[in-house]
């Protein structure tokens, strides 16, 4: 497997990710490397924490979140088509 974008749906699955702090982020296209100043893996342009599809079922504003979580997709998809 050697993905060209990483996302992140959701805070525990950022929290797995060096250098991703999901928290006031989501939809912002971030680069590699890490805190520590690692390199990114071979192929690995970006990182993104997008809203995952469960949270639009827990909140109260559907209609928002989910309008999030299509936004951070469609930018992981913009991201890919400019290589």
């Amino acid at each position: 497997m050697s993905p060209e974008v990483v996302v992140a749906l959701g805070v525990t699955a950022g929290k797995a990710l060096p250098g991703l702090r999901v928290t006031g982020r989501r939809g912002v296209v971030l680069t590699w490397p890490g805190p520590d100043g690692e390199a990114a893996p071979d192929g690995i342009a970006a990182l993104l924490a997008a809203v995952p599809r469960s949270a639009v079922l827990r909140a109260e504003d559907r209609d928002a979140v989910h309008d999030g979580s299509v936004a951070g997709l469609r930018l992981v998809a913009d991201v890919l088509r400019r290589g």
